[in-house]
Order: C-alpha cells, then structure tokens, then sequence
C-alpha cells in the first residue's frame, strides 16, 4: 500500500541512526507539524503510474544526463594524446558515472517504489551507495597523482564492499551501526572539503575558472541550506516543490556540473600546453638534424 509521508519520516528513513540521536526540539524546529498537515509526500504520475515526490524527476533526469556527459567527455580526455593526468581523469570520470548512477537509484528509491518495503531496499543501498562512490572517486581526483597504489586499487573495490556492508548489517540484520550515515554523510563531506580546499579556494583566490566554480559554489551552499529550508519552503512553495529534497537536488546537479565545466576547461588547457611542448621539442630536433 502507498504509504504517505512528510520530510522528517524521509530523514528517518535515509539516516535512521542519526535521526534517533538528534534531540527532539531540534526536528521540531526543522520539522514543525505544520510541514507534515500541508506539505506531505507530493504524488504525481508517470506513464500512469503513481509517483512520490514529482519535483524530482527533472533534477534526477538532469542528474543522470550530465554524469554520463562528464563520463563521456572524460572517457574522451584519458584517450588524448597527450593524456592530461591519468589517474585524475581516471577518478572524476568514474565520479561521473556514479553520480549517474546516483540519481537513477535515487528516483527509483524515493519517488517510484513504496519506503521500507521489499522492492525499496535495494534501490535504497544502490543510492546510499552510489552517493558514497561518486563522492570517494571525486574526492581522488582532487589530490591528481598522488594517490597511492594501494588506495587507488581498494577505492576500485569499495563500492561493492559497501553495498554489502550497508545491505547485510543495515537491511538484513537491522542493525544500527551508522552504516547510512557513513556512506552518505561522512564520505560526501570529506568530498566537499577535497573540493574546496584543492579546488575552489585556489581557484577562487586567483580569479581562474569562476564560470564554472562559482556556480559549483552556489550549489553547495543550496545543498547545505536545504534541511533548514524545509519549513520555510512548504510555507512559500507548498506542495510538490515546498520541501528540502527540491534544494538538494538542484544544488547537488549544479554543483557537479560546474566541477565538470572546470575539468573539461581546465585538461582541454593542459592538453594545448602539453602539445605545444611536444610540438615545440619535435621542431628543435629536426633543426637538430639538419644542422
């Protein structure tokens, strides 16, 4: 059966463990009552199907289109010749994919399949463990080449130690041991510092790339702003927009598409530089030769 909800029964479900730790004052205050009476869960329909929360099939849609462009263009990148940093490129390219694959499992999680039921809990670890992939791979590529061996084998692995980790103990067991919160939260704020301080605070301070990072920049914010908003947007919005999830998700898809702005930007630079100098020592050994 459908089973109708609001943002703070969508909270618990995602980080159960953490959502038992937050006293009750503070999700009062996040999520006073009058969230639940005038902003419940938004149905919709697809092809005549029923749908939670409508609102986000475009972000997911727009989501899952520029994680395969930047997988695409990337993939692209690695086979130039000269390849720009191998192991960089290598890393936000499998970030990409991920992050496709992220919103896939993320319409499937909380807009088509019923919460905590059967056919949810995959979908649900799938998402949990895809943002946590995505994030880890985007996290590498932040440190370019010096990653080590051993990491950089074991991150290869890590998306299916994760989903068994989080699916046996989490799912199977019902056991809460952060697991959720882990993958999601801890994994994607080590993410957002990686970005921000080998990426945007550099670039930012020079002046370099701001088309691209400062839209990142703004999507973060939205991001962080999202879970305080979420009162303040059912007030304004109402249903189906009025909640955090719109914010989240629009944030999460600028920002990433302003990070493979600036990749693409950036490698393409690095490419001409590189082939200029290739260019410039084939000349200086034919001068060479002739002398």
């Amino acid at each position: 059966s459908q089973r109708f909800y609001s943002s703070i029964d969508f909270f618990a479900d995602c980080f159960p463990t953490l959502f038992t730790h937050i006293p009750t004052a503070l999700l009062d205050s996040l999520f006073p009552v009058r969230t639940t009476k005038y902003c419940p869960t938004p149905v919709g329909t697809i092809f005549g199907n029923p749908i939670n929360w409508p609102n986000l099939l475009y972000p997911c849609l727009f989501g899952i289109l520029i994680g395969f462009f930047g997988f695409y263009e990337c993939s692209h990148l690695s086979l130039s010749s000269p390849p720009p940093s191998p192991s960089r490129i290598s890393n936000f390219s499998l970030s990409c994919l991920f992050f496709s694959l992220m919103n896939i499992s993320a319409f499937m999680t909380h807009c088509y399949t019923v919460p905590q039921s059967e056919e949810w809990q995959p979908w649900y670890c799938l998402d949990m463990v895809c943002t946590s992939t995505s994030s880890l791979f985007m996290a590498l590529s932040c440190v370019e080449d010096r990653v080590p061996k051993l990491i950089q084998k074991a991150a290869y692995g890590y998306f299916f130690a994760a989903y068994y980790v989080l699916w046996t103990y989490e799912i199977q067991q019902k056991r809460l041991l952060w697991i959720p919160e882990f993958l999601y939260i801890f994994v994607t704020g080590v993410c957002a510092f990686c970005v921000f301080w080998k990426v945007l605070i550099p670039n930012l301070l020079s002046g370099t790339y701001l088309n691209c990072l400062l839209p990142s920049l703004n999507g973060l914010a939205l991001f962080v702003v999202s879970v305080p908003l979420d009162s303040t947007l059912c007030d304004i919005l109402g249903s189906p927009y009025g909640n955090l999830l719109t914010p989240a998700f629009i944030g999460c898809d600028v920002a990433f598409a302003g990070l493979i702005g600036y990749v693409i930007s950036r490698d393409d630079e690095e490419f001409e530089r590189k082939f200029k100098e290739q260019e410039r020592v084939k000349k200086e050994r034919e001068l060479k030769k002739e002398v």
